[in-house]
């Protein structure tokens, strides 16, 4: 669990990083701004529920809240797709049409 919310931390930090090179396309844009807020999110939530596990209090209550945080997690990782797939962020052609 801490590995994964450590594991969300820097995947975070990358795609900040790369948002750096990305070429200004506005649709692509707003995909990558609505994918780099489910992304805080993602990191926020799952930061607290490892806090909240550490602490043990209301197990059942703890196991809904992961449930929902996959959620949160998997739709995150949709947009993050949909930035690669219908914009093409990130994908370098060598060769292409030569």
């Amino acid at each position: 669990m801490w590995l994964g919310t450590a594991s969300a931390w820097a995947a975070l930090g990358a795609g900040l990083l790369a948002e750096k090179t990305a070429p200004h396309v506005p649709p692509a844009w707003e995909a990558l701004a609505d994918h780099r807020t489910f992304a805080w999110w993602t990191v926020g939530v799952f930061t607290f529920l490892s806090l909240w596990r550490w602490f043990g209090k209301w197990p059942r209550l703890q196991v809904l809240a992961w449930v929902l945080a996959t959620g949160l997690l998997l739709y995150t990782a949709y947009l993050g797709g949909e930035v690669v797939f219908s914009y093409g962020m990130g994908v370098v052609l060598k060769g292409w049409g030569s």
